[in-house]
């Protein structure tokens, strides 16, 4: 049987008001990546890097595009600075004198620029689309945004019906994209997930996207990507599935799986998560999954222990920027990074 390697670049959040083409960030990594290995461009086609892009706005206009919008708009709503700059509002002339202060006046007057900055690009951006993702609604629009690209690359294999080649997938996250590419890894390969032949079990389906999408702009898409879904999910299909490789950056995902009562229900009776979920072999020896945060990102977690300190499971603290305002989106080009990427890449892309 032979291999094809597929590998998925999935971003988080964009706290920029007109986000870049996450393309961009992609290319700077692969770019540096190749840069240490030049033999892992040989080892995946071109047409098999899925470059996923989700929740900024295009000429598309699925409702996962609106939440920066949103986002923005909240966030000029709120802005101390633009509060205190509007005299027709009542009740600000204390916030007026507060943010006038003169420099030394009180020790917040040199901290509150920075914790402005956080407030309103970090935190309102970052927990704005965790918040998003853990509604329903908001849960369904991203995975159907995000999971199409990937299942529409799995299409060519399934078109072709090579029964006889193995699919590895690689897959490199970032911020709230770990959440949303680990919730499709537990879809795929979680031995507690159903056989979709089994309609009897379809309430116990724990992958939400299923559920009934209220919004008719994602009805086509939604029942494409849910057929693929199925497709893949089957025993016999998943089984031509593998996965390769895991790197998340800067993930929330010891927080947001306090979403999924099912996860709250296992850490409540002391029991660690099980990798196979996310299809992670239990007697594997080798590290599968990378995972990078700096201690100075507010929005980024170790994760490995709550896997019950799986060796193929491993946390690597870095300095990814200079600067805790900076540090969630300068991962992209940490070369401490591309180092432990090139390593888990040569050895798991055959």
């Amino acid at each position: 049987m032979t291999t094809k390697n597929i590998l998925i670049f999935v971003h988080g959040m964009m706290p920029e008001d007109i986000p870049p083409s996450t393309i961009s960030v992609y290319d700077q990594l692969w770019n540096s990546v190749k840069n240490l290995d030049n033999t892992l461009g040989q080892r995946v086609d071109f047409e098999d890097i899925v470059a996923v892009q989700w929740g900024h706005y295009d000429a598309r206009q699925s409702p996962d595009e609106k939440i920066n919008i949103a986002e923005r708009f909240i966030a000029e709503k709120i802005d101390n600075k633009i509060l205190a700059e509007n005299p027709g509002l009542k009740n600000l002339n204390l916030l007026q004198n507060i943010i006038n202060l003169p420099v030394g006046h009180h020790p917040s007057e040199i901290t509150r620029p920075y914790l402005h900055f956080l407030r309103q690009k970090i935190l309102l951006r970052g927990l704005g689309d965790a918040v998003y993702y853990c509604g329903e609604q908001g849960k369904i629009a991203v995975q159907v945004a995000v999971y199409a690209p990937i299942l529409q690359r799995l299409e060519h294999y399934r078109r072709r019906e090579e029964s006889d080649t193995r699919i590895r997938l690689h897959i490199i996250a970032h911020s709230l994209g770990v959440t949303i590419a680990t919730d499709f890894l537990y879809g795929l390969f979680s031995p507690t997930t159903i056989d979709f032949q089994n309609e009897s079990q379809k309430r116990q389906d724990p992958t939400l996207f299923i559920t009934e999408a209220r919004d008719k702009n994602l009805e086509h898409l939604r029942k494409e990507v849910i057929d693929r879904y199925k497709f893949w999910r089957k025993r016999e299909n998943v089984r031509r599935l593998e996965l390769g490789s895991i790197v998340s950056l800067a993930s929330q995902l010891p927080l947001l799986l306090l979403s999924k009562q099912r996860v709250v229900d296992e850490l409540f009776v002391g029991r660690t998560l099980s990798p196979s979920d996310i299809g992670i072999p239990e007697n594997t020896n080798q590290i599968l999954w990378k995972i990078f945060y700096d201690i100075d990102d507010l929005l980024a977690f170790p994760t490995g222990l709550l896997y019950g300190d799986h060796s193929a499971i491993k946390d690597y603290p870095v300095e990814s920027g200079n600067y805790p305002s900076t540090a969630h989106a300068d991962y992209w080009k940490s070369p401490g990074v591309h180092k432990e990427v090139a390593e888990l890449l040569s050895r798991r892309m055959d």
